[in-house]
């Protein structure tokens, strides 16, 4: 995805509605301008991350849940703790790129849905 490529500060499309939410009183979020790209919300408990590695297409591996509808592929990886969502979005392979979202809570609630709320926000971004 051209558009994904372009960016060079993933914080310019971090859902901030949806990351007051899951991280209030958060600090400034932090951008990561290099390779891998990141944008990073924190209040020291809770922490939502996303991270975009261009002209990687990551392959899903055993285990995972697969999310239908979000780029060319997209699952939940396995085996992170209720509240610690780990979602991998290939948003193309021709050029590859893919973005990673996690959200970490500490407070024993099931974040995969919020994961994919952050991703289908950050994906309508680019269109």
């Amino acid at each position: 995805m051209d558009a994904a490529n372009a960016i060079t500060d993933w914080c310019t499309v971090m859902p901030t509605d949806l990351i007051a939410e899951l991280v209030p009183n958060a600090n400034d979020p932090q951008s990561q301008q290099f390779p891998p790209q990141k944008c990073t919300v924190s209040n020291g408990v809770a922490t939502v991350e996303i991270t975009y590695q261009g002209f990687v297409a990551a392959e899903m591996g055993p285990g995972a849940e697969s999310i239908p509808g979000l780029g060319e592929n997209a699952w939940l990886e396995p085996d992170y703790p209720v509240d610690d969502a780990w979602l991998t979005v290939v948003l193309d392979s021709d050029p590859a790129g893919t973005l990673y979202v996690e959200v970490v809570t500490g407070d024993g609630v099931d974040r995969g849905d919020d994961a994919i709320a952050i991703a289908q926000a950050v994906i309508e971004e680019l269109h």
